[in-house]
């Protein structure tokens, strides 16, 4: 839950239920001999997701407005397909790899 603030008003703005729907591309490297065997996770989507999700802002349900609900979905997507559609990835360190730290998981 955030809490705005703007010219002396305080709004509460909550997202609940957040729900991504389609393929997640998981690539574990480099493999290595000591658990877990590898050294990092990469993630990326082949495909945008189809996002949903239950926003509310001073208490009332700004989902519920569909044009409204059309314009966030838009931008968390945008917002996705920025960060983490492929060929971009998310890259997950392994605990192992915390302890290699200084030194490049991926090459």
């Amino acid at each position: 839950e955030v809490v705005t603030k703007g010219v002396g008003a305080r709004i509460p703005v909550s997202i609940r239920n957040v729900r991504l729907s389609g393929p997640l591309r998981v690539v574990a490297a480099p493999l290595i001999s000591a658990a877990p065997g590898y050294g990092a996770l990469l993630l990326s989507l082949p495909t945008p997701p189809k996002v949903a999700m239950d926003v509310r802002v001073a208490g009332g349900e700004v989902t519920k407005v569909p044009w409204l609900r059309g314009e966030i979905e838009k931008a968390i997507q945008a917002a996705i397909a920025e960060n983490a559609l492929w060929p971009k990835r998310i890259v997950v360190p392994s605990t192992t790899s915390a302890r290699m730290a200084g030194r490049p998981i991926l090459s």
